[in-house]
Order: C-alpha cells, then structure tokens, then sequence
C-alpha cells in the first residue's frame, strides 16, 4: 500500500516530462520554418530594391572610346571671327586727276592648318571716289617767221565717280602680338561715271558723259595694330588701283579702323 503511493507520485512526474519534451520537439520545426521563410521574405526585398544588372556586351563587340575634344585654336585657324572696317584717303590718278576716297570692306580667316605664324584673311572691298580734274587747253600756232607756239584756248573740267568691287586676299605676319604686317592682292570690277565741261575758243561750252566699267586689279600693303580685343587700326601706305582700259588707275592710301562683328 505504502508502494502505491509513492509510486503515483513518480508516474506523474514522468508523464509530465514527456509531455514538456513532446511540446518542445514540436515547438522546434515550426520555429525553423519561422526563421526560413523571414530569411527568404528578406531575400526577396533586397533582390528587388537592387538594380538591374547591365547586360554584358556581345562578344567579339568592343566599347567605343570617346572622341577627343579638338584643339583650342583650330576652329579660329580655319575660320575666325570677321572683320568690317571702313578707312579714308587719297585717290591719286596716274594721269593727274585727284580726290578723296572712302573704303569698307569686309573680311573673315581661312588660314591653312599647315600655317604657322601667317593667317590668310579673304576680303571683299567696296572703294568710291571722288576725283576731279582742271585741264588747260592750248592750240599750236605756226607765225610767218620763227618756231610754233603753244597758245591757250580754253579748259576743261572733269568730275567723276569711281566705284571699285574687289574680292582680295591678304596675307598676315604677325611681329608682335598685337601688330602685323599684311600684302594685299585680287581683281574686280570697277564703274565710271564722269562728266566733262569744256570751254574752248571758237567752240564755245560743250559737255559730255563716260560710262565705263571695267576689270581692276589692285595691291597693296600695310600692318594692323590690335588696339582692343574689337578693335584694330589699319594702316594702307601702298595701294595701287589698276583700271584696265580706262584712264582712272590710281595710287590711293587709305587710314581705317576695324570692328570685330
């Protein structure tokens, strides 16, 4: 009797520890699934916030390298900014007419890339005049006794229009960064208008009117001086106008100043 009851005791102790050990089995595998499947949710969130990968290259493609950005100056070298410059001066006729001159002209850079210190600039100038003219008439007289003699027997007076078209191209050497040394040389078209008032004896008034156009070739040479940035002086000592079949070829220098547009 006593045995019973102790025994009693002992079973329900051991019952109650298989049944703990039993709930702790069973607790274990759906705590591993628990830890499974958040591992897997975590997984998931981190593959889609992260970017795609870029896509290899095709093989046997090779990626282009980029261009290098071209020189500074070559642009400038090829073309550069233009230039308009308007100048004044003299037109001294071959013949002895005389007048004033005024000149634009307008210009841009085509140097060679091959070119160093000289620049090729191409220029289309527009030069008119004004030149006048006063001749003295005279008649030769042969006397009964001695030499001839020249006596006057009037005037004439001449005023004309020239008006000269001239594509030229003019070289640059540059002496210094702000002064250089230039030749010019091209060939255009030139227009004449000129009216002629004569007084003679035993003729009386007459006037007459020339239209003539014409080929010009012209030359010439000076140097610029840089006074700013836009702005550039433009000294022509020598100039030669060329008319071609007309009596109107002249020695014109001009003084100008040039505006970079």
């Amino acid at each position: 009797m006593h045995r019973d009851k102790l025994a009693r005791p002992c079973a329900a102790r051991t019952a109650l520890a298989v049944a703990l050990l039993a709930t702790l089995a069973a607790a274990q595998p759906a705590e591993a699934q628990a830890r499974k499947d958040a591992a897997s949710r975590t997984a998931a969130s981190r593959a889609t916030s992260a970017p795609a990968p870029a896509p290899a290259p095709a093989s046997g493609s090779a990626l282009a390298a980029p261009l290098p950005p071209p020189p500074a100056g070559a642009s400038l070298r090829a073309r550069g900014p233009g230039w308009l410059a308007v100048s004044g001066g003299a037109w001294a006729g071959f013949k002895g007419a005389a007048g004033a001159a005024v000149q634009a002209d307008y210009g841009f850079l085509r140097t060679p890339p091959t070119w160093d210190r000289l620049q090729l600039e191409l220029r289309l100038s527009v030069m008119v005049s004004r030149p006048s003219e006063d001749t003295k008439l005279t008649v030769t007289a042969a006397p009964p006794v001695g030499p001839p003699i020249q006596i006057a027997s009037g005037s004439e007076k001449m005023n004309a229009w020239v008006v000269e078209v001239v594509p030229t191209a003019r070289v640059r050497y540059s002496v210094h960064p702000k002064v250089a040394l230039f030749a010019d040389g091209g060939a255009g078209l030139g227009q004449t208008v000129e009216r002629y008032e004569r007084d003679e004896l035993f003729q009386g008034h007459t006037e007459k009117s020339v239209n003539q156009t014409t080929v010009v070739v012209r030359v010439g040479g000076g140097l610029t001086v840089d006074l700013s940035e836009r702005t550039r002086l433009v000294v022509l000592p020598l100039a030669l106008s060329l008319q071609l079949g007309t009596g109107f070829s002249a020695y014109l220098p001009t003084l100008g100043l040039a505006y970079r547009l």
